[in-house]
């Protein structure tokens, strides 16, 4: 390669490198370009007040993110929405038909006696709620118990 070409490329190199350091200090041309980008869109220093009508996209809240409170209100949520209304205040009640509620005879004593299924709660010695059995011949479960 010619040594007065390659001169040339290097004083070349030079002028770029100094180019871009004076573009990309603080307050240089780069620095001046965003600040009016941000201006112009109205993105510099704004404040959102409103803070309803957001969502999360998928995989929007990373591995960690939640602390192991937010994860069981989360929980309790779930368990005591309500499945009438939809609503999550259905508590942990006997009257109420609640996720809780329809789990609960997938995995805890279920005792039939009289014509009265009753539903236990998960010490298998409270009664969660119960429901009216009707019986034909042939039938005679009269208790469940997923031990």
């Amino acid at each position: 390669m010619n040594g007065g070409r390659l001169d040339l490329i290097l004083d070349l190199i030079l002028a770029d490198t100094g180019e871009l350091q004076t573009d990309w200090k603080n307050g240089g041309r780069l620095d001046l370009i965003i600040d009016a980008i941000l201006a112009d869109t109205g993105t510099d220093g704004v404040q959102v007040a409103d803070k309803t009508g957001y969502s999360i996209a998928v995989g929007g809240i990373p591995d960690g993110a939640l602390v192991a409170a937010e994860l069981l209100n989360i929980a309790d949520a779930l368990l005591d929405r309500r499945l009438d209304v939809g609503s999550d205040s259905g508590g942990d009640t006997t009257t109420t038909r609640t996720v809780r509620q329809a789990l609960r005879a997938a995995r805890n004593l279920v005792q039939i006696v009289s014509g009265t299924m009753t539903v236990m709660k998960e010490d298998d010695a409270t009664p969660s709620h119960t429901a009216a059995v009707t019986r034909t011949a042939g039938n005679p479960i009269s208790r469940i118990d997923p031990t």
